[in-house]
């Protein structure tokens, strides 16, 4: 990575992104202010930062000269970014969100051991709603009193230590998972990784006459005629391993599938269904589990990146939100397997911000990010004595012991508070 002398962290991170001016240049017939190339190298540092509304857009900007050099901009209203932000092409914004995401697959390398090696790279899939205002959402309307767009993600591990989004379908709120999915699943040799909603049994009979290969959670209702017991390695959290025909009658599927059921380490059961015929049962389940990594990255997403507050009600705008929330995340997860791999993404992007807001140095951020500990300790040492329990009494609050009985008659609880008042 060539960095140029005193180039700060924010134009590091912008000179990471794709080259897009050729593609701009029609883009901007006719703007004579805020350009495609300085809204989009705008709204991403936005997104790394966490800037909340486009007034805020304009605040930072006003606040920062070497945002205003970078951009070329010295300043700009919010129904400007709003105005330009619902006419961008979302295509143009996938184009760069891909981009990035080839960059992140090439660093990949295959697990050497352990799961991923026996059963190679796993795609998880899955959807999240994001909510929108009912009063100006129409147009996302899911039921009477709820308007909603959905986020529809296949999320790669090619490794315990590798993981990316490799694509993202959005779509209106009343679009179901198993939907979503027929934009998702194209690959052959990878294991896709689905949950209760994707079951469709017209669907899966498609997938594993494509040559799809799936792990998919089934609910308790859905009926599963057994042709064939396999055997059950004795102690362990495997109950059952059956070569299975989902349905009945004429929703019945065609194909036949593999049913394993176990249970996890809180005796709740699951359901597998799955067109792995040669991992063992205990794979199988395994490969079901790492399915909470995309509920992390969910997670991730709306309390880092504050995806849950979308700044547009516009079809044009929401999608344009989604794709550069998945492009900051995309530049987080470059910088740290390029330079930090040993660190988290929060703690990658905590730092980014941290120094971005001190218009610090690439070399400087760098530097503090792969920073050892000058001190070392062993930690909090057990000793072996019971804990110290805290005493309640305090002059500035009413506090009750914990097994002591709640006051439900009004006049008796508030004959206590004025016996407190009382007190002090």
């Amino acid at each position: 990575m060539d960095n140029i002398p005193k180039m700060t962290v924010i134009r590091q991170c912008l000179s990471l992104l794709p080259t897009l001016s050729p593609t701009c240049v029609p883009l901007d017939y006719g703007v004579k202010k805020l350009r495609t190339l300085a809204l989009l190298q705008l709204s991403v540092t936005a997104h790394l930062l966490r800037w909340e509304s486009y007034r805020e857009y304009a605040w930072q900007l006003d606040a920062s000269p070497d945002l205003q050099e970078l951009l070329g901009l010295p300043s700009i209203s919010a129904s400007q970014v709003s105005r330009r932000m619902n006419q961008l092409p979302t295509a143009l914004l996938e184009h760069l969100f891909y981009a990035l995401t080839h960059l992140i697959k090439n660093l990949s390398r295959p697990a050497s051991s352990g799961l991923l090696q026996r059963v190679g790279r796993l795609l998880l899939v899955d959807a999240s709603c994001l909510k929108l205002p009912a009063f100006l959402s129409d147009w996302a309307r899911v039921t009477r009193d709820r308007c909603g767009v959905k986020i529809h993600v296949s999320y790669a591990v090619t490794s315990p230590e590798h993981t990316f989004v490799q694509h993202m379908v959005p779509s209106t709120g009343n679009v179901s998972d198993y939907e979503g999915s027929d934009l998702l699943l194209h690959e052959e040799e990878v294991t896709y990784v689905l949950d209760r909603g994707y079951v469709c049994y017209e669907r899966m009979d498609r997938w594993i006459e494509g040559g799809l290969n799936f792990v998919m959670r089934i609910a308790d209702h859905h009926q599963a005629n057994v042709l064939h017991e396999h055997p059950v390695p004795e102690g362990s959290r495997i109950l059952r391993d059956a070569t299975v025909q989902m349905g009945s009658g004429y929703t019945a599927m065609e194909q036949r599938v593999r049913l394993v059921e176990f249970t996890d380490e809180k005796g709740r059961l699951y359901r597998i269904v799955t067109t792995q015929w040669e991992a063992s049962a205990e794979d199988i389940a395994e490969i079901y589990e790492h399915r909470w990594l995309i509920e992390l990255f969910f997670k991730w997403l709306k309390q880092h990146l504050r995806l849950v507050r979308l700044q547009s009600t516009q079809p044009q705008g929401i999608w344009n939100h989604l794709y550069l929330s998945l492009i900051a995340h995309a530049l987080t997860l470059y910088i740290r397997y390029t330079q930090a791999p040993e660190k988290t993404e929060w703690e990658v992007l905590k730092r980014l911000r941290i120094h971005a807001a001190k218009e610090h140095t690439w070399e400087e951020f760098i530097q503090e990010l792969n920073r050892r500990p000058t001190r070392t300790s062993k930690g909090r040492r057990k000793t072996g004595a019971k804990r110290r329990t805290p005493t309640l009494d305090h002059p500035v609050a009413y506090t009750k012991a914990v097994n002591e009985k709640r006051i439900v008659d009004r006049k008796q609880k508030k004959a206590g508070i004025e016996q407190n008042k009382n007190n002090k």
